[in-house]
């Protein structure tokens, strides 16, 4: 699976494939962050969150019949459809050899109840293909889930 990796621009959280043939992409922090030596809790306190759990927030759901409309956009691989699917900056181009990648992710599938919001606008969601199961980052573009971000588990 083509990773995605998030941008933001102009203010709005965007994605670019990690993958040659991506134009306008800028990097920015991971989604999940880490946790330091200087950030872990002082000997003795008494109860710590785990360092790799995602906050909890409210936010839109995801509606039913969302996670295949986005499986079928990717199998699409169609500039069009991605954009239904994909937080893809308007003025993206994605060359024919990026098309060709993500029309090879037929077997994607998201697991809609493993939907997890974590903030008003983002959400993750599991992902799986043929042998490997991936963390989909979710953003709300226009009041529509869009992916964000791939990370394999």
């Amino acid at each position: 699976m083509a990773a995605i990796r998030c941008c933001l621009l102009s203010g709005i959280l965007t994605a670019s494939f990690a993958l040659s043939g991506c134009t306008g992409d800028a990097p920015a922090p991971s989604p999940t962050g880490s946790a330091s030596p200087s950030t872990a809790a002082p000997s003795g306190a008494t109860s710590a969150p785990p360092v790799n759990a995602l906050p909890t927030a409210s936010a839109a759901p995801l509606p039913q019949g969302r996670a295949q409309e986005i499986e079928s956009a990717l199998k699409s691989a169609q500039l069009a459809d991605l954009q239904k699917a994909v937080a893809l900056p308007t003025t993206a181009t994605l060359s024919p050899d990026v098309l060709a990648a993500l029309k090879g992710i037929k077997n994607l599938h998201l697991d809609p109840a493993t939907f997890h919001p974590i903030s008003a606008s983002s959400a993750v969601i599991d992902g799986s293909t043929e042998g490997q199961q991936w963390l989909v980052y979710l953003v709300l573009d226009a009041g529509v889930w869009k992916i964000a971000a791939t990370e394999p588990k």
